[in-house]
């Protein structure tokens, strides 16, 4: 029927006064009636036009991309790097499945200085998300971003209500949802136990610089107390003022210990170099085992941007980010044989047996 219709529709030069009534052209493939017949059929041709026109509209519209999505990325802190490049990279690979084109608004590095002219600039470019690291600088970002309806994704956050990014850990009143990171220190301190159960005093340098480092020392210290262990807090205020104070440790100091802190970890060698001269475990509520913490018990960075994606993959699918809870980034037990045997200190196999990773080399 479709082929005499198009027929009926074709150049005049088809409908031939035929001995026959209907001829195929074996050249052409085309049904040919006579004139008469084409005639009687012309009423069909204003419908069957307006029918293949909203087919090809339809087909035309079908392989059309979607609108990209504008995702911008703000980070100000060296040691994220590594859970916004996990971000991207696995934000990028769900999207590419989806078919989903995104255009990336990156600033990785960008100072504190700098954020406010950044995030005028995102809004200028209609940004659809914002992934930010640090709870200091996502409060900036939902701030800006407060009355629009742009959707926030963080990771990590030590505490985000403590440190207020949102005021509750679900359905809360901002469009934002990350990860948190904090809420690791009292089960690493049960790793040092495990491995040395003679431990009563613990010195734990603290710079005072960052409220993050603050909430910490607080939760070391609420463990501390129930494990009848002591803490001997260390004052620094800076980098030269670390490496000075842990030169000189007391004699009676049974292990160190390394806060949550942006101003810390990254001085992490300087541990390490004094655990090992003082033959002292070294433990943390932060994932630095590969980096020479002896007992680390903290998240992975590449887990955490990995999980951060995830939830930015439900918001890029319309899920508001206020309806997707607060999650808490997986913990890992890290052990650090290498360094343990420079300072001499002996990890039980039972504490082995549980490690997630072990580092040897």
């Amino acid at each position: 029927m479709l082929v005499l219709l198009l027929g009926c529709l074709s150049k005049q030069e088809y409908c031939l006064s035929l001995n026959s009534p209907i001829m195929e052209d074996s050249l052409l493939g085309v049904v040919s009636v006579p004139n008469q017949q084409c005639r009687q059929k012309l009423f069909l041709k204003p419908l069957l036009v307006i029918l293949l026109l909203s087919s090809l509209i339809a087909c035309d519209q079908g392989k059309k991309e979607a609108s990209p999505l504008i995702v911008g990325v703000v980070n100000s802190n060296p040691g994220h790097l590594p859970i916004v490049e996990a971000f991207k990279t696995r934000f990028q690979a769900i999207s590419d499945k989806d078919n989903q084109p995104i255009i990336w608004l990156e600033h990785s590095e960008a100072g504190m200085e700098q954020i406010d002219f950044v995030l005028d600039s995102m809004a200028a470019q209609h940004v659809d998300l914002i992934f930010s690291t640090g709870s200091h600088l996502t409060k900036k970002v939902t701030t800006r971003f407060e009355q629009t309806d742009v959707s926030v994704v963080f990771a990590p956050s030590f505490d985000p209500v403590r440190l207020g990014v949102v005021d509750r850990l679900h359905h809360g009143d901002k469009r934002v949802t990350g990860v948190k990171v904090g809420g690791s220190s009292a089960k690493a301190l049960e790793y040092l136990l495990m491995a040395q159960p003679t431990i009563k005093k613990i010195l734990v340098p603290h710079s005072g610089l960052s409220r993050v480092e603050t909430y910490s020392l607080a939760d070391l210290k609420v463990a501390a107390r129930k494990l009848s262990v002591q803490l001997v807090i260390l004052p620094v205020d800076n980098e030269s003022g670390l490496k000075s104070a842990l030169e000189n440790i007391a004699d009676d100091v049974d292990a160190l210990w390394l806060l949550h802190s942006k101003y810390l970890v990254p001085q992490v060698d300087t541990y390490v170099a004094a655990a090992i001269k003082n033959s002292l475990p070294l433990a943390s509520g932060t994932g630095q085992g590969a980096n020479g913490v002896m007992i680390s018990y903290g998240r992975n960075a590449q887990k955490v941007g990995y999980q951060a994606a995830r939830l930015a993959d439900q918001v890029s699918h319309g899920v508001l980010p206020q309806d997707l809870p607060i999650e808490v980034a997986d913990f890992f037990l890290s052990i650090n044989l290498k360094v343990a045997a420079k300072a001499g200190v002996e990890i039980p196999s039972v504490l082995l047996h549980q490690a997630d990773n072990v580092y040897i080399e």
